[in-house]
């Protein structure tokens, strides 16, 4: 072979080798421009949007000669949804007690509860 023959040898090699990576290049950007926008998140809903629904399963019947801590059963209405939510409390009814009647101790297990409550959450590591 003499030096025209290798040059045209490295030429053809060179210009195969540049078409090659081209292709190669084109190749792997053409998935990347076909994926475009990233997918929607995750629906956000408005307070507005959303229904309180509770539901009582199972449990004993309280009789008046069962022996229990001090508790009373309150309510209160939600002006922003007009829905009135009732709640059982340990201790004395701040609303229908008076002097020594309100000094009420109750010991109990602390048992220790997480929570999500609108997105946050509450654990009993927290202070």
């Amino acid at each position: 072979m003499n030096k025209t023959n290798i040059k045209q040898c490295l030429r053809i090699t060179a210009v195969v080798t540049l078409m090659s990576a081209a292709g190669v290049c084109a190749f792997l950007a053409l998935p990347l421009s076909a994926i475009g926008d990233p997918p929607p998140g995750p629906p956000v809903i408005s307070d507005d949007q959303m229904q309180a629904l509770s539901t009582t399963v199972g449990g004993a019947v309280v009789l008046p000669t069962t022996q229990t801590v001090p508790h009373w059963f309150g309510s209160t209405l939600d002006p922003n949804d007009g829905i009135t939510y009732g709640y059982n409390m340990v201790g004395a009814d701040p609303n229908n007690c008076s002097g020594a009647g309100c000094d009420v101790t109750v010991t109990v297990d602390i048992i220790p509860l997480m929570s999500l409550l609108r997105g946050n959450l509450l654990t009993a590591a927290m202070p």
